[in-house]
């Protein structure tokens, strides 16, 4: 239907190509096992773990308290919760808030 209506002014090969890639993907999804635990997992800005050395910059610290106060619930997809108040006036981030993501990489 809708792969027809997207691609089809791509010729019948690029349409067919959009299905098999469709049904591929579809074919390769597996089931993952989440433990029971996972269920009292607790989450938030006071477990984010985000801990800076003594005598650490200003700019440092800085980013950590922003890590913790924003950044993590945002991640947390809690984002919501958080009230006018706590962002900085024009949306600023402080630089070196990246190095207190978890990106599992």
């Amino acid at each position: 239907g809708s792969i027809k209506k997207m691609y089809g002014k791509k010729g019948d090969k690029v349409v067919q190509m959009n299905i098999d890639g469709v049904n591929a993907s579809c074919d390769g999804i597996v089931e993952c096992e989440v433990p029971a635990s996972w269920a009292q997992a607790t989450g938030g800005p006071e477990n984010a773990g985000i801990e800076v050395a003594a005598g650490a910059s200003d700019s440092l610290l800085r980013a950590a308290e922003f890590a913790k106060k924003i950044q993590t619930p945002v991640n947390d997809l809690d984002g919501n919760s958080l009230p006018v108040s706590t962002f900085e006036p024009g949306g600023r981030v402080p630089l070196g808030t990246s190095q207190f993501e978890k990106r599992g990489i």
